[in-house]
């Protein structure tokens, strides 16, 4: 579990966005679909080799381990894996975090982290109700002609507005 957690801190580092939308309409109804409490539900990884090959490719089906991350209407950004408590619903966040802040705006969302100092952003490849896949493209330390693909595919646990008024476990 500890590796699966360092792979979506590591995916979370080094995304890049490249998708746009170009009203300012859009950007508040994008913000406000993006706002809310989401399940990783899977990772997707491959390595664009300097020719354009897609090689090293890899699948995490994290589902049953309850990663969560909750993007709240004030900015801040919480990530952690949720207990379960003892009646069987979802429980408090454990000590074990990622937090900061995010901002949406034409197409990019834009996240820093508290505890790296890094601010990253992604490009978000579907959002709807239901379903929040992003996607990260980072330069290989090794060989910088070398980049890593690593896709999140998340589902919705709450909206905005449970998380705001705090009906929300």
């Amino acid at each position: 579990m500890k590796r699966l957690i360092n792979i979506f801190v590591a995916a979370f580092g080094m995304l890049a966005m490249t998708a746009g939308f170009t009203s300012c309409e859009e950007d508040a109804a994008e913000k406000l679909t993006i706002a809310g409490s989401w399940k990783v539900v899977k990772f997707e990884s491959f390595v664009l080799n300097p020719e354009g090959g897609e090689m090293d490719k890899a699948e995490w089906n994290v589902s049953e381990y309850n990663f969560v991350n909750t993007f709240r209407l004030d900015g801040s950004y919480q990530y952690g894996v949720l207990r379960v408590a003892e009646d069987g619903e979802t429980g408090d966040y454990r000590e074990d975090l990622l937090t900061g802040n995010w901002s949406y705006k034409k197409g990019v969302l834009t996240m820093s982290f508290n505890e790296t100092g890094r601010v990253e952003d992604y490009e978000l490849v579907k959002l709807d109700d239901k379903e929040l896949v992003m996607r990260m493209t980072a330069n290989d330390s090794a060989d910088p002609d070398v980049k890593r693909v690593i896709t999140t595919y998340m589902s919705r646990l709450t909206n905005f507005i449970e998380e705001e008024l705090g009906t929300t476990n």
